[in-house]
């Protein structure tokens, strides 16, 4: 896995011994695809995901849920690269932020770090057009 920081907070919330909570954004990429690859790398790291259940902390992940509406697992695939299966063609897909994550984003100030696709598209041409873009939820 290849991991770079893009930012870091300290949020004035108390979790556990200490009287403040650190959190920080950063961009993975899988090398193998193994089942919770990323999961269990930043877990060794003694880094875990946001909202892991398996591999997190479980303190954290409550603190998170209560202050700041963090739910579930904050691990987003941003970017998909693959051939087409039809015409063997690379193609990339990337996909936005959905309302937790741009919630977390504002919260913890990152939200003008990142793009923001509103929406699904298709970043290669292989034959799509504007036409073909997909708007989940509309």
């Amino acid at each position: 896995t290849h991991y770079r920081g893009l930012a870091t907070v300290e949020m004035p919330v108390a979790t556990g011994r200490y009287p403040t909570t650190r959190y920080g954004l950063v961009e993975l990429e899988p090398k193998t695809g193994r089942k919770h690859q990323l999961r269990r790398h930043l877990a060794h790291l003694r880094h875990p995901i946001l909202g892991d259940s398996k591999h997190g902390d479980l303190r954290q992940n409550r603190s998170a849920a209560e202050h700041f509406g963090c739910h579930r697992l904050m691990l987003h695939a941003s970017e998909l690269s693959l051939t087409h299966p039809f015409t063997g063609e690379p193609l990339t897909l990337r996909a936005g932020f959905d309302e937790v994550w741009m919630r977390a984003l504002s919260q913890f100030g990152w939200r003008g770090l990142l793009p923001l696709n509103e929406r699904v598209e298709f970043a290669d041409d292989c034959g799509q057009d504007e036409g073909n873009k997909v708007n989940p939820g509309r």
